[in-house]
This record gives C-alpha cells, sequence and structure tokens, in this order.
C-alpha cells in the first residue's frame, strides 16, 4: 500500500527552462500578441501545442521556486535535450532565477 502512494510523487515530469533573446521583444508571437520581456509568458516546443495550447498556463518549478506562465508563443530553432521545453520571458527568469538568469536548467512542470 505504501507503494502506490509514494510512486506517484516520483513521477514528476523534467523540462528544459531557459530565456528568450531580447531580439523578439516587441515581436508578434505566434498566438498574435506582442511578446514582452516583463510579462509572465513563455513559448513551448512545436511538438507540445496540442498539450499545451495557447493561454494555456504551467506552473514551472527549480529548487524550490516555482513561476506560473502563460503560453504565447512556439518554436525553437535550436535542438533540446530534454521533450519538454519552455523559453521564458526575462520576468519569469527572474523570479525563477534571481539574477543568473541566463543559465539554461532542468526543471519540473505542471499544468494549471
Amino acid at each position: 500500500m505504501l507503494y502506490t502512494i509514494i510512486l506517484p510523487l516520483l513521477i514528476i515530469p523534467k523540462c528544459e527552462i531557459s530565456v528568450y533573446s531580447d531580439y523578439f521583444h516587441g515581436r508578434q508571437t505566434a498566438s498574435g500578441i506582442r511578446f514582452s520581456q516583463k510579462e509572465y509568458t513563455c513559448a513551448v516546443s512545436r511538438g507540445n501545442l496540442k498539450r499545451f495550447p495557447f493561454g494555456s498556463r504551467v506552473t514551472l518549478h527549480y529548487k524550490g521556486k516555482h513561476v506560473t506562465v502563460t503560453v504565447t508563443d512556439t518554436g525553437s530553432y535550436k535542438p533540446k535535450k530534454t521533450v519538454h521545453w519552455f523559453d521564458l520571458s526575462k520576468a519569469a527568469m527572474k523570479k525563477l532565477l534571481g539574477e543568473n538568469y541566463y543559465t539554461r536548467v532542468v526543471g519540473t512542470w505542471h499544468k494549471k
């Protein structure tokens, strides 16, 4: 009986978390809104758009901290190491990592 209680707690989906480039600030996203580094938004991999459609809210966790972001864009042209990845705005990344927000990290996620 103890096994069934512990096992679901061990299955935590991992993800790669990185920060959006300043190049995209003020540009139109795939969802049609303008991207702002000051908002708590993110882009997801194209293959995960069905799981995370535009407007979805996702909470990302890293070392005891968390941030909730809204999915507004897709795509990164760089290959990623994990299936799930999120490119966060600077505001969201700063909340999650503090001043060292240019670091790419592996964290966990759950959908709101």
